[in-house]
């Protein structure tokens, strides 16, 4: 219980701190990390051998057995276990299965939803759901296949029930063998198709003076639409009339040709040409149809677009919500192509081909009725970034080899880091038994590289203080020192960042329990790479040093460290001891001259910090609340970006705004989650109320 005079005692390691000091003696036995220490200095190609084929094995079997693969998609945001997701997660069941249970004659659907697994919560590898929009899974169209519900008693049928409008279509040579019951059905407006939204005089905020009305703008829409409709039709891209001809898309175009005699076998010069003709009275005629629409929809009612001051064929895309008797500009207005949800990757593939006009009077930007260039840009960007993670191996790299000084230590650095990846992914999918994988995972690279390099710079940094203070101590009695400190220090930030990131499992939301998880594991199995692989390539590096080793893979600095010179090689001789201890490191010159400037001026510095701190407080409370809840991951002047905003000046989303969103009871079924909270593609089942 008691120590000598004289000696330096670790109370962590229980080791004597002074060792190569002949005039002490340690009077405590060395403790069990010391002693291993030891032995992976006299043994250390075994250690880190042992380490290397244990690890690279257990990744292997992580990887091929436990089948590791990607969600790219945006699955796993959804909550579970709590009162509003068991709801919901008994109503989706119902829902994809609402037209087999009305059906239900005997029972026997209801049987098997209570009794047998269904569908799981999400289905994040199906791309034909991942294509479709919120209100498209085909389970949710059966419920609305009557024309009941909000939505599509906004979006559903309106054009086609127009007195007229087919009439005029069949008269038009151009159209009698096509497909032209697509105008303004429910495929038209949801069904995925190709659509382009225009903006009147673009590079202008606010109210335009130009209209898409005018001659020269709409004959620049005209002209866009004719040259992308060739492209599509030139790959096979679109459809709707016989002989690979594809339908004229639906447009203000469109309505112009309909009302002008023989319009669909004019060119975009010649049907211009005749537009003064009924230009006043088709926009009079519109601005009244527009007026009448605004102040008598009734989104709860099916065919409330049908007004007879409306044109024949009239949309509420085909004009922007500003436009009406007291304001005649039409600043934006759309295009709807005939395209298949299934082409959507070619058509996107080929989308910069695609014709957007001048873009000095109007410019077009395109994408799907349910956003899936948006979707699929935003997956791209994503996969680039990850890039980034490759940029961050290479700085830390360099950093870890200009801090040591060593190839061979910077490698072994690298490659306890990489370790930690597949080896976490075994404890994630073995012992977690967490089959999902979400690509927000992939944020733990940054973490752990980042980590990973603290940790080889702990490690090197004990080892080198080590060896300073003990020249002429053999590697063992080194490494019984250095190791044990090491590990301790490295250990309170593992356990420190771990445990913030397991403290986040308790989040009922998938994808962040996952992401959690993993980058704990990543960071525990960082430090134990960090022990079993790096300490065992310090011993070597020492040893090697010892025996006179210096080439290039082993370090690249002739110098010898010295006491003040941390930052290269550890000194083993010591000659030229005395004129190297009066030269400071390059390090410490830097911390040096910043603290002694901090300190002279001191007094300004915590002033402006004040200052500064107060300035931003003003500041950031003056910040106003977000506009809405959707989260920008891409700048508003991105193609597909301008899409989705100018989208929301049209007409069409502004009644749909009116429309509200629905409510549904389900009498009988009890609030429950039966299926795996740590995957979104797990079965459940259908639980009852019996009582009921």
């Amino acid at each position: 219980g008691s120590v000598e005079k004289g000696t330096d005692f670790n109370a962590v390691t229980g080791d004597d701190q002074t060792a190569g000091n002949e005039e002490c003696t340690p009077t405590k036995r060395k403790s069990i990390f010391s002693r291993w220490a030891e032995s992976m200095a006299r043994h250390p190609w075994k250690h880190l051998l042992t380490a290397l084929v244990i690890s690279v094995a257990l990744s292997a079997i992580g990887i091929i057995v436990g089948d590791f693969s990607i969600a790219a998609d945006n699955a796993g945001w959804r909550s579970r276990g709590t009162t509003i997701a068991n709801r919901h997660s008994q109503y989706f069941l119902l829902r994809r299965h609402w037209n087999d249970l009305f059906n239900d004659v005997d029972g026997s659907i209801w049987q098997e939803l209570q009794g047998n697994p269904q569908t799981g919560w999400e289905e994040f590898n199906n791309d034909r759901v991942r294509r479709m929009s919120r209100v498209e899974s085909p389970s949710e169209l059966s419920l609305f296949e009557e024309g009941s519900g909000a939505y599509f008693k906004t979006f559903r049928g309106q054009i086609g029930d127009n007195e007229g409008f087919h009439r005029n279509l069949i008269t038009a040579e151009e159209l009698s063998a096509c497909e032209t019951d697509w105008y303004g059905s429910r495929s038209m407006i949801s069904g995925g198709n190709l659509v382009s939204v225009w903006k009147i005089n673009p590079n202008k905020d606010g109210l335009s003076t130009i209209s898409a009305l005018d001659s020269d703008v709409l004959l620049g829409i005209c002209e866009a639409e004719t040259n992308t409709l060739s492209i599509l039709e030139k790959r096979g891209l679109c459809s709707g009339c016989p002989s690979d001809k594809c339908l004229p898309p639906y447009s203000l175009v469109f309505m112009v040709r309909q009302r002008i005699e023989g319009g669909f076998d004019l060119s975009c010069t010649e049907l211009i040409a005749q537009w003064p003709t009924i230009q006043n009275e088709f926009i009079a005629s519109l601005a009244e149809c527009v007026e009448d629409v605004k102040v008598n929809y009734e989104p709860n009612k099916a065919g409330s677009l049908n007004f007879t001051s409306c044109p024949a064929g009239f949309w509420p895309s085909v004009v922007d919500d500003k436009f009406g008797l007291d304001n005649s500009v039409v600043r934006y207005t759309s295009s709807y192509f005939y395209t298949d949800k299934d082409d959507a990757d070619a058509i996107y593939g080929i989308v910069d081909e695609l014709d957007r006009a001048s873009g000095d009077t109007v410019q077009g930007a395109y994408d799907t009725t349910n956003a899936y260039f948006l979707e699929i840009y935003i997956d791209e960007l994503v996969n680039r970034d990850m890039a980034l993670a490759m940029g961050s191996a290479f700085i830390t790299m360099v950093a870890i080899l200009v801090h040591t000084g060593s190839p061979w230590l910077t490698l072994m650095g690298l490659i306890q880091i990489i370790l930690s990846f597949p080896l976490s992914y075994f404890f994630y999918f073995f012992v977690l038994k967490i089959e999902f994988f979400p690509f927000l995972n992939f944020i733990g690279v940054f973490v752990v590289f980042a980590l990973g390099a603290d940790d080889v710079f702990v490690a090197v940094d004990k080892w080198k203080n080590a060896r300073l203070e003990m020249k002429n101590n053999t590697t063992e009695e080194v490494a019984s020192r250095a190791l044990p400190d090491a590990a301790y220090a490295m250990l309170l930030t593992t356990v420190t960042t771990a445990a913030a990131f397991f403290a986040t499992t308790i989040c009922p939301i998938n994808a962040l329990y996952c992401f959690a998880a993993f980058c704990g594991l990543l960071i525990v199995f960082d430090y134990i790479m960090n022990i079993f692989i790096v300490f065992p390539a310090l011993c070597l590096y020492d040893k090697w040093l010892l025996e006179g080793r210096r080439n290039c893979c082993i370090t690249f600095r002739k110098k010898y460290i010295t006491r003040e010179d941390e930052s290269g090689d550890l000194e083993i001789n010591s000659e030229d001891a005395d004129e190297s201890e009066e030269k400071k490191s390059l390090i410490h010159r830097i911390l040096g001259g910043f603290y002694y400037y901090l300190h002279k001026f001191r007094w300004f510095s915590m002033a402006t910090i004040i200052a500064v701190f107060v300035v931003c407080s003003i500041v950031t409370n003056q910040f106003g609340l977000p506009d809405t809840s959707d989260v920008a991951l891409v700048p508003d002047d991105q193609h597909f970006k301008q899409n989705e905003r100018w989208v929301n000046n049209l007409l069409s989303s502004s009644l749909q705004a009116r429309a509200g969103s629905e409510a549904f009871i389900l009498w009988g079924i009890t609030p429950a989650d039966t299926g795996n909270w740590k995957d979104p593609c797990e079965s459940k089942k259908i639980v009852s109320f019996v009582s009921f």
